[in-house]
């Protein structure tokens, strides 16, 4: 079935997508535990971040009191969605998260209602960061504990090697941009290191014989 034939039937797949949110107002609207991880993931990626609720959990509080979000203790009215980039509503009263959604729709603004679908334009996939490095896996909504036990199965697989690993490629990128030339060749370069040893010596801390090895790699790709 191609993808024209899934929209018609009702069920068009998600377009995954990453979102550079850093210094846009985005909206939260709970303040529970949900709700408190929605802030953290925000935050951690430059969100400035507006939580609408007349409370707010323990950690929520420190951030406010800190000055990180920008708490606004009482219930959700529409023209909070006026000058926000992406809304997250999380909270338990069905009502308030369909008003969310609607004028978030409205509007044209990116909004995700935890555990409603049918109301998000976008849902957040399952996640693991290792180093620059990261994972996402979604299941179009499908299955959220696949989702969180795939991203453990591979948390367990790579670990944080492979964000070490990442940070050595990040070291020479330029050395081959500047000293390989054509794509098909530094290709070729890529290919090798990625074949090479160099991540097996990560994990197994010996870090400047892995970078020994990507050198090696550079300069005798076919080797």
């Amino acid at each position: 079935m191609n993808t024209a034939d899934s929209a018609e039937r009702g069920s068009p797949r998600y377009y995954p997508v990453a979102l550079r949110i850093a210094g846009r107002r985005c909206l939260v609207v709970g303040g529970g535990k949900v709700a408190e991880r929605k802030v953290r993931a925000l935050l951690a990626a430059g969100g400035q971040v507006c939580v609408v609720s007349p409370e707010l959990t323990p950690a929520l509080q420190e951030h406010a009191a800190r000055g990180d979000i920008d708490w606004h203790p009482r219930g959700f009215v529409d023209a909070d969605l006026d000058d926000c980039w992406i809304v997250v509503g999380a909270t338990r009263d069905p009502a308030v998260n369909q008003a969310v959604s609607r004028g978030a729709l409205a509007r044209g603004r990116l909004v995700n209602i935890v555990d409603e679908p049918s109301l998000c334009n976008f849902i957040v996939p399952a996640s693991c960061e290792l180093g620059p490095v990261t994972f996402t896996i979604s299941t179009a909504g499908t299955s959220p504990a696949l989702a969180g036990w795939l991203r453990k199965r591979l948390e367990a697989e790579y670990g944080p090697a492979l964000g070490i690993f990442a940070g050595l490629l990040g070291e020479v990128r330029d050395e081959v941009k500047a000293r390989v030339a054509g794509e098909e060749a530094r290709r070729a370069v890529w290919e090798a290191i990625l074949n090479s040893t160099a991540l097996e010596l990560v994990r197994q801390g010996r870090i400047a014989e892995a970078r020994e090895t990507i050198r090696a790699c550079i300069s005798s790709p076919s080797d």
